[in-house]
């Protein structure tokens, strides 16, 4: 799997890195590690004059970073210019990585909210699965993932195979219901049927409590989930006003890693 890390040298990036590594090793994928050299708010038009010379720095700053990491020399490592939301889209889309991985703040307390936005916004618009870390999550790999579903969409067939490669040890399918009856419905969606007969997946149907953050970090507390799991979905306007704020929400407030996983328009 080729993931992409947007390192910032905070401690939050390199904890995100650490998780990373942890759950994704070196040797058995391809991992890229960028730094982007851009913190203002003008868009870039034309190179620094001395552009070569920050990025072999940003390189050797890189490289002192992971020096104490498995297989360090085989992850690779890139210095960027621009801003991080435009580069990172681009690097995702011209280069078909599979997942991005990254912290949920960055080196300056000043700009806390604003690199919480870089996650939402690629969590929101990346052509790939997004994994966020947040700042104080355990560092080991997950081994319960709760799956939030709607259960009016089948889950593509490419984001059960991204989970399948986590080391986990069960996948919870998790649905919200209003009602009884709509919960009988759901349960019998023929597709959610085919799932349950994998031995790693079971599903539970849950109400309400409270929005819709507030349900899953609840369930994170009960059964002791290690990572939410959420589909992204193209939504027509107005509707994707709803969608992308409660997607917002999560993101930035997230106290567990997600990973936003893309899915059917």
């Amino acid at each position: 799997m080729r993931i992409l890390i947007p390192y910032d040298f905070s401690s939050n990036a390199q904890h995100a890195l650490r998780y990373a590594l942890n759950v994704f090793p070196a040797g058995e994928h391809e991992i890229t590690v960028v730094h982007i050299f851009l913190t203002d708010s003008i868009r870039p038009v034309l190179p620094l004059p001395d552009d070569h010379l920050i990025r072999n720095e940003i390189i050797q700053n890189l490289q002192e970073a992971i020096a104490d990491f498995d297989d360090a020399q085989r992850i690779n490592l890139e210095a960027a210019y621009g801003l991080a939301n435009e580069v990172l889209v681009d690097m995702v889309q011209d280069r078909s990585f599979d997942l991005i991985v990254m912290g949920t703040h960055g080196a300056d307390q000043a700009y806390r909210l604003l690199l919480g936005t870089h996650a939402s916004y690629l969590a929101s618009h990346a052509d790939c699965a997004v994994y966020i870390v947040p700042e104080h999550s355990v560092l080991q790999a997950p081994k319960r993932v709760a799956l939030a579903i709607d259960p009016h969409h089948p889950v593509v067939p490419e984001n059960i195979e991204l989970i399948k490669k986590l080391p986990l040890e069960h996948l919870e399918i998790i649905s919200v219901a209003n009602s009884r009856k709509q919960a009988s419905e759901i349960e019998e969606l023929a597709w959610l049927l085919e799932l349950r007969k994998l031995d790693v997946f079971s599903m539970e149907v849950i109400e309400p409590a409270g929005s819709i953050d507030q349900t899953l970090e609840k369930l994170v507390k009960e059964k002791s989930i290690g990572l939410v799991s959420l589909i992204r979905r193209k939504h027509r306007f107005p509707e994707s006003l709803f969608h992308d704020s409660v997607l917002s929400r999560i993101t930035k407030s997230a106290k567990m890693p997600i990973l936003v996983l893309p899915g059917e328009a």
